[in-house]
């Protein structure tokens, strides 16, 4: 759970640097690492540093997207947009580009803000 929390610490850090001021997001490659919060950035860090010096691969630390996709497909997490946009990023990493494309557009039916919905219908990735 360690990984986890590391995880959403870290992501919880580029909060400020994720939309554009029209709302719209901002991929990781392009954000302002000026704005990101890097009190949260150093405390993921040393969650993950932890959980490397006990050498025990944990759930969440990466994994190939077809192990992932495995992991994915058991949940029962229809409702859910996150879900679908995950197994679309984990389909077309292996190429399944036809499912990649259901699952984002299931996920952007879902998608709670304007800014989500436009980035998935766009298949993950950002318009300029």
């Amino acid at each position: 759970m360690a990984g986890l929390l590391a995880l959403l610490v870290l992501t919880e850090s580029r909060r400020a640097s994720r939309t554009r001021p029209d709302g719209t997001l901002v991929l990781l490659g392009e954000q302002d690492r000026t704005r990101w919060d890097r009190a949260l950035i150093q405390e993921g860090q040393a969650i993950l540093r932890r959980c490397l010096r006990r050498n025990q691969p944990g759930t969440y630390q990466l994994q190939g997207p077809a192990a992932a996709l495995a992991l994915v497909d058991e949940l029962d997490l229809d409702t859910y947009h996150p879900f679908h946009a995950t197994r679309a990023d984990l389909l077309r990493q292996l190429g399944r580009h036809r499912e990649a494309a259901a699952a984002y557009q299931r996920a952007a039916a879902l998608a709670p803000t304007d800014a989500e919905r436009d980035f998935l219908r766009l298949g993950g990735r950002a318009s300029r």
